[in-house]
């Protein structure tokens, strides 16, 4: 275990993209490294350079898959991760079903809701203010 490389400090991050973070980590071995975050003198180390995707959901463990790095990292000889936004030519648009309401006739379908929603409110003041006046009259006549 001493004498395996790891990287054991990010020394660095820098945002590229939306699909791209570059690391980069100090690589060294564990009887090499000190607990203030450095290096022994004359030790060797090396800065080692990696790309993270933050916005892949379908990463896996080394122990999960065959290979022997999680895979939503990729070192920076094999390059960038590529752009997987899919255009939305590719799917169109949402379906109506999925729509707030449909484009054609938006601002009208939004006018007479609140003339709907007014016309009960004022109905209903109307019923309530006649029964409170009915119910005073029966009281009065008593």
């Amino acid at each position: 275990m001493c004498d395996k490389q790891a990287n054991f400090k990010i020394t660095n991050l820098e945002h590229i993209n939306d699909n791209n973070v570059l690391f980069t980590t100090l690589h060294t071995m564990m009887r090499h490294y000190l607990l203030d975050g450095g290096v022994c003198a004359g030790c060797p180390y090396a800065y080692k350079c990696c790309f993270h995707n933050p916005n892949r959901h379908d990463c896996v463990a080394p122990d999960e898959g065959e290979g022997a790095l999680f895979t939503c990292w990729r070192h920076e000889r094999l390059g960038m991760f590529q752009d997987n936004a899919v255009p939305v030519a590719v799917y169109g648009e949402l379906c109506p079903a999925l729509r707030r309401m449909p484009l054609l006739g938006s601002f009208k379908a939004e006018a007479v809701l609140i003339a709907t929603q007014s016309v009960a409110l004022v109905l209903d003041a109307l019923m309530t203010l006649l029964a409170i006046y009915a119910r005073q009259e029966a009281l009065v006549d008593v």
